[in-house]
């Protein structure tokens, strides 16, 4: 699909192009036990489809999700638990909508 159909700026495609190589060094860095390095990526990630594709997009769930599982890994349970409740109440079962595939 051509971008301006879906309203992407080529600011967001940058971005987008950042997240993924953010992508692939912050799961090296949690399966290495890199928290530390970890964490600021989640959290930019995050940051970055919230603001390019609001905050009751699916790939921001999923971020919080993922943001999640980081601080889960790390035993930090009470910092995992409000992300975890946040993720799934913008799904849209939460939400009491249905989606058609």
């Amino acid at each position: 699909m051509h971008r301006s159909k879906i309203g992407l700026s080529m600011s967001h495609l940058d971005e987008f192009g950042q997240i993924v190589q953010c992508q692939r060094h912050r799961g090296v860095y949690k399966e290495e036990g890199r928290y530390a390095d970890a964490d600021p990526l989640y959290k930019r990630a995050l940051a970055t489809w919230k603001k390019a594709l609001g905050p009751d997009h699916p790939d921001v769930a999923q971020s919080l999700n993922n943001l999640a599982d980081l601080y889960l890994a790390q035993g930090r349970y009470a910092d995992a638990e409000p992300l975890y409740k946040r993720a799934l109440a913008s799904t849209p079962e939460q939400k009491g909508s249905t989606h058609s595939s």
